[in-house]
């Protein structure tokens, strides 16, 4: 038999996460049985960027998505270009 359910807001500010998400927790009794993420709860702008910009300058932007994970937005976003265009990297 299962308890009652409640759904609980959590966030998108709150200490012990490292960027700004929105979940909507699904909780029974006094357990977690679901977590619902906001999917683009946080827009910061960067798509209308991308267009405006050169790919080779976004590069930079990319590095500044995320102050814990600079490295992994900007080496998966060039990655990503080389693929589309076919650059074969030495």
């Amino acid at each position: 038999m299962t308890g009652r359910q409640t759904i609980i807001p959590f966030g998108p500010q709150h200490p012990v996460l490292p960027e700004p998400i929105h979940l909507d927790l699904v909780v029974e009794d006094e357990r977690v049985v679901s977590a619902i993420p906001s999917i683009g709860y946080v827009h910061r702008g960067l798509e209308s960027l991308v267009d405006r910009r050169d790919y080779q300058d976004f590069v930079f932007l990319a590095e500044r998505i995320c102050g814990i994970c600079s490295f992994t937005h900007s080496s998966t976003f060039c990655q990503g270009i080389e693929g589309l265009m076919g650059i074969q990297v030495p």
